[in-house]
This record gives C-alpha cells, structure tokens and sequence, in this order.
C-alpha cells in the first residue's frame, strides 16, 4: 500500500517535518497522542502488571472449559431418541453387521410423485432417507419432506397403542369392537365413510377394495389441500383420458410458467428440477434452455427465470388467450385458424393492449411470442395447480397448435389410482354424516377437521356420527381428529 501524504493545512495544527503519518492524531499534532508516544518506552510502561488485579480466568484456562464444554456435548449426542437399553443379539441374523448400515430401497408416500428411496438402517433401525439413483423419475434426488420423513417414525406425539374413548387399550378390544361397530353398520345399510388422502400405492388401493368387498356400504374419499385436479380434467376433456404423459423438460428449448413453480413444489417437482437443470449447465455443450415465468407471487421458479413477468392470477387467462390470437388468429400457424369456432373465442383478445393494460415490458412480450413461434415442437406452456380448469384447457390448445406435444413421453405417463373426490362428493358424505346416514367413519391417516374448510361444517357433521375411528401412522394426541374421534389406531409407516 503506498504512503499517504499528509494534507496542506491552514491552522494552527501542523504536521510533522517529513510529511507522513500514521493516524489522524498524529496528522493533527493529538495531545494524548504526543503523550503516548513519550510514554511507550518509559519505565512505567516496562513494569510488570500486578497479577491480583487481573481476572481470574485466563486465556488457557477459558480454551480448556471451551473445550470441556464440547466435549460433554458431543458425549450427549446420540441416534435414537428413546435412549432405551441395548441389548446384544442371542441370534444375529446374517444380513446385519455390528456398525455397518444396511439399505433398504422404497417409495416415498409423502406426495402423489412416489419418489424411490433408499432408507439407511442401523441393526433395522431406519437412521437416513435419500433418493434412489437407480430411480427412473427422482435418479436419487429427494425433497426436504422425504428426507425428514423419518422423524415421523420417532416422533414422541406418535400414537403407539389403541385407544378408545380416550383410554389406552389392546388391540385384542379394540379390534372386537371396531369390528362389532363396522358389521353393525353394513348390516343396518348404513353407509362406512374411508377419509383418505392421494393413494399411490397399488397395494393399498387393492387392500381398500378388499375393505369395500367385506363392508358392501363402505365407501372411500379422498382428498388433498393442493392438487391438480384442475389440470388432470382439463386433459381429460381436451384429449378424454386423465392420465397425462410425462413433460420431457430436457427436450424444451423454450419454457413458460403460468403462475407454476414446477421447480418449487409443484407435483414432479423433483423430476423437473432435474430435467430442467439439464440444459443449464455452462460446462454442458447442450444449448441453454430459455425461461419465461408469468406470475402473481414470488416463487423459485420466478426467480431462476430469464424473463419474469408480474401478473395477476385471475389474468393469466386472457394472456393465453392473446397468445392464441397472436399466433392462431394472426400468424395463422395451426390448423385451427381455418376453424371459425375456435377463433371466436379469442379473436377479441389483443396482446399489445393487453401488455398496456397490465403494465408489461413489450420487448419480453415480443421476444416471447418470437421464441414460440420459432421453436415449435421444442417450447411448452406450463400451468401451475392453482389455475382454473378453463385456464388448462386454453394452454392446452396453444401446445397443439404450436405442436408442442411432441414434448410428452409416449413411454410413461402419470397414473391415477384413484381420483380424488369432488367437492359435491365431499359436501355429500357431510350431508349424510349430519343426518345419520352414517354409521362409521374412518380417517385413514388423515386429519379433516384441520384440513378440510369451515365452510363443509365437517366437525360439526363429525359428532352425530356413532362411531368416529381415527387410523393414522403418523397421528397424534393432541389434534382435532382425537378430540372427536372415538376409536383411535395406529398403522404403520412407509418404513415399518
């Protein structure tokens, strides 16, 4: 670093002789600093400090209770929260060996994508959940909520034993009665009501309809607080089928979000994050892949865009609509532009007063449309979950004219085991429930009382059903469902 001259001054201070300094009460001629300067040498300063004067903790002995105090930290440290006793093996089964994992390949049941898993297993206690490369859809990615799914198995608020009305029971009872009650209602011709959320596992759908076989009045419900049953309906009218192709993201050169934020937690979340990151990387020779995100809020998705447009939800239709005038109507790209009944619908729609309207930058509006237009069958228009069903179906006819169908996989597609129950379905069974039509019913791992809107009045409904069971893996003691329910069961989890 070079010498800083010292400033030409016009008062009283003056600077010393050769012009450098060192502070500003050098600079200015300080007087404490002049004493200081006298008095670093002196006798005084050479002296030894009186040592009862000082504290006394010194600097060895705080490091040595620094370290103490780790070391009793760590020693506190341990994998399994019952700190229950160890005992050694009469008969150690062959797989297991002292000190070495085992790993145990699954499906994660956490969301409808059943990601594959590998669970890491100490002496057949699972410790640590990670994704499966062998996997053909996460190839050993996992999400936040499957790696922490593990906590559910330890969790101290975890049902353990049965219970009825309140009390701990066996099972011995409580399966007599629950089952006395369910053969009661069958009997009487009252309906069995099963609460259940997505169901992914083809066993479980398989043990459910060997349920109904059993109970001829059992029926089931499912339901879930987010889901995309709006896009899975549009699909089934625009192409009458629900099961949708699998999105080869890695094949799109062109991307726009719809107010979705596919690479945040949207369904396949982690199978698109995968897909998309593809064509992202600098030390890839495949050409970088363009994201527009159109949105209402801020998502991760918005935020790894190259383009980021705000725009309200209830918007986001009549941009497509514009979008299909632009490039149906007036570019004259499909087929459908020879189809007076389909350009009616949007021939009213204009893009550039549309980007006036609601403030948005026209060049990325341009640029937009350009790019589609260009890349066709390697663009798609992606919806988010939130939009309406109308919404879905517009986007739907905007990948077909651009041909960007191309970009679903003839191999795979998602399935649906079993749709998941409408609101007139739902608001039915609460309909029944209130009058009596009921004789049981079974939350199967789930919580409708928290989950469901006030507006069903399902609590309320809940109470004049006779007998109320709550048959959950991960519940737990203290939630609406024990506080209503008469019968509760714990059932197990993905990893028991």
């Amino acid at each position: 670093m070079k010498d800083i001259k010292a400033p030409e001054t016009n008062n009283d201070n003056t600077v010393n002789e050769s012009g450098y300094w060192r502070s500003f009460k050098e600079l200015y001629k300080d007087p404490s600093f002049d004493k200081a300067l006298k008095n670093e040498f002196s006798p005084e300063a050479l002296q030894k400090p009186e040592v009862d004067k000082m504290s006394a903790v010194t600097r060895r002995r705080f490091l040595a209770l620094m370290g103490a105090s780790a070391a009793f930290a760590a020693a506190g440290c341990n994998n399994y929260q019952d700190k229950g006793f160890i005992y050694p093996y009469n008969n150690k089964p062959e797989e297991v060996i002292l000190g070495l994992p085992n790993f145990y390949a699954s499906t994660c049941s956490g969301c409808s994508s059943a990601c594959g898993i590998l669970v890491k297993t100490r002496e057949g206690r699972p410790i640590k959940v990670d994704g499966n490369p062998d996997h053909p859809v996460n190839k050993g990615k996992i999400c936040t909520k499957g790696q922490a799914s593990v906590m559910n198995l330890y969790s101290p608020e975890r049902l353990k034993e049965p219970a009825m009305n309140k009390a701990q029971t066996n099972w011995n009872d409580a399966n007599k009665k629950i089952t006395e009650t369910l053969v009661s209602a069958s009997g009487s011709g009252k309906e069995i009501a099963v609460v259940t959320h997505t169901i992914v596992s083809p066993t479980l759908k398989k043990l459910l309809d060997e349920f109904k076989v059993t109970y001829p009045t059992a029926k089931v419900y499912s339901y879930e607080v987010f889901n995309d049953s709006a896009r899975i309906n549009a699909w089934q009218k625009s192409y009458g089928k629900r099961s949708i192709p699998v999105l080869q993201l890695d094949k799109a050169k062109i991307i726009v979000a719809l107010e979705s934020d596919f690479l945040g937690n949207e369904k396949n979340m982690l199978e698109f994050t995968r897909m998309f990151v593809q064509n992202r990387d600098v030390m890839n020779a495949n050409e970088f892949n363009r994201l527009y995100s159109v949105e209402g809020a801020v998502t991760a998705t918005g935020m790894s865009a190259d383009y980021r447009l705000r725009l309200r939800t209830d918007a986001i239709e009549e941009l497509v609509m514009c979008l299909l005038n632009e490039v149906i109507g007036k570019k004259k790209i499909s087929a459908f532009a020879m189809d007076s009944r389909v350009t009616s619908v949007f021939s009213s729609n204009d893009l550039k007063q549309f980007a006036v309207k609601h403030k948005l930058d026209e060049k990325v509006i341009d640029h937009l449309v350009n790019d589609l237009v260009k890349n066709q069958g390697a663009a798609i228009v992606y919806g988010g979950d939130k939009l309406p069903e109308s919404t879905h179906i517009a986007i739907n006819l905007l990948n077909d004219a651009l041909g960007n169908t191309k970009l679903y996989s003839a191999d795979s597609e998602n399935t649906e085991l079993m749709p998941l129950s409408t609101s007139a379905e739902m608001e039915a069974l609460v309909s029944a429930m209130a009058s009596g039509r009921v004789g049981a019913v079974i939350h199967f791992d789930t919580n409708p009382v928290y989950n469901l809107s006030p507006d069903y009045n399902y609590a309320e409904a809940l109470k004049k059903s006779a007998c109320k069971h709550n048959f959950g893996g991960t519940g737990k003691r203290n939630n609406g469902n024990f506080e209503l329910c008469t019968a509760h069961s714990p059932c197990t989890g993905i990893m028991e």
